[in-house]
C-alpha cells in the first residue's frame, strides 16, 4: 500500500503537541499531509482537506485519543498510534519511536489489520460502534444490578452485580482484563463477557463466538443503569429496556509495523508492574 495523503490527529496536552508538530514538521514535503484543527493551529496550516480522504491517520496519544479518533471518522482508515499516553494498549509504537515508525509507513513496509467492533441497541437505537467494550453499570453506586444475560436464546446466568462488560478481542486488554476478564488474541472472532464484582461465587467471565446475538435485560423492579460504550458516549437505560449487543458490521484498521500480538503485550504489560 503506497501512502500519499497523511492526516495527523493529536492530544491537546504540550508533549503530544510537540510531537505531532515534529511529525507534520517530517512529512510535509514527503507527502500530502493534514491535521486536526488544534495542531492546525499549532503548525500554522490553513488548507486542510478532510480526514476522510486520507490513507493513513496517524494518531498521537494515549488510548483514548484512538478511541475518540474511531468514534468521529465517518470512513473507517487504518489508524497508526503513537502513544504519549500511560500504557497505549492500542498504540503501535511509544513516542521515542515516532520517527522510525513514521520512515516505515512512508516506505510502505507494514500491515493494516482488521479488529471487529461490536455495538449495542436499545428501543430501536443503535449505539456508535465499540472498538474495546460495551459496559452496563448501576447508576447509583454501591447498589447492585439484578440482571439476566441471554446467548442467542439461551440463559448463559442470572447475576446480581455492579453491571456487566461486554468486550471484543481487542478490548480485552482494557477494562475487561482489570475486571478479571482473559487476553484474549484479537485475531479470534469473540466477544468477552465479563461480570463486574458479582454476588455469586461461581460467576466467571465468558467467551462467546462473535456471531452469537446477546440480550441483556434487567430486573424489572430493579435500578436504572448507565450503559457506556468505549467510555466516549454514555446514557441511562430503564429497567424494563432490553439491551442487544452483536457483532458490529463496521470493522476498525490499525497500521501494524511487524511486531506480533505477543510481542505487543509483553511489552505493554511490563509497564504495569
Amino acid at each position: 500500500m503506497k501512502v500519499e495523503k497523511v492526516g495527523i490527529i493529536s492530544r491537546r496536552d504540550a508533549y503530544s503537541l510537540k510531537i505531532s508538530s515534529r511529525i507534520y514538521e517530517f512529512l510535509k514535503d514527503r507527502v500530502d499531509v493534514t491535521t486536526s484543527r488544534e495542531l492546525g493551529k499549532v503548525v500554522g496550516l490553513n488548507d486542510r482537506f478532510r480526514l476522510s480522504e486520507c490513507d493513513v491517520l496517524v494518531v498521537v496519544g494515549g488510548d483514548g485519543t484512538i478511541l475518540r479518533t474511531l468514534h468521529l471518522l465517518d470512513v473507517q482508515i487504518p489508524l497508526l498510534g503513537i502513544n504519549t499516553g500511560e500504557i497505549g494498549f492500542l498504540a503501535e509504537v511509544d513516542s521515542r519511536r515516532w520517527r522510525s515508525a513514521i520512515e516505515q509507513l512512508l516506505e510502505g513496509d507494514f500491515i493494516v489489520e482488521e479488529h471487529s467492533r461490536i455495538e449495542a441497541s436499545a428501543d430501536g437505537i443503535t449505539f456508535p460502534p465499540s472498538m474495546n467494550e460495551v459496559v452496563i453499570v448501576t447508576a447509583h453506586p454501591a447498589k447492585m444490578l439484578g440482571y439476566t444475560v441471554m446467548v442467542n436464546g439461551e440463559l448463559l446466568d442470572t447475576f446480581r452485580a455492579d453491571g456487566v462488560i461486554f468486550a471484543t478481542p481487542t478490548g480485552s486488554t482494557a477494562y475487561a482484563m482489570s475486571s478479571g476478564g482473559p487476553i484474549v488474541d484479537p485475531s479470534l472472532n469473540a466477544i468477552i463477557i465479563v461480570p463486574l464484582a458479582p454476588f455469586k461465587l461461581s460467576a466467571r467471565p465468558w467467551v462467546v463466538p462473535d456471531s452469537s446475538l446477546i440480550e441483556f435485560e434487567m430486573e424489572k423492579r430493579g435500578r436504572e443503569a448507565i450503559i457506556s460504550i468505549d467510555g466516549q458516549v454514555s446514557r441511562k437505560i430503564r429497567p424494563d429496556q432490553k439491551v442487544v449487543i452483536r457483532k458490529s458490521e463496521s470493522s476498525a484498521y490499525f497500521v501494524s509495523l511487524g511486531k506480533s500480538f505477543y510481542e505487543k503485550m509483553k511489552d505493554k504489560i511490563r509497564k504495569i508492574y
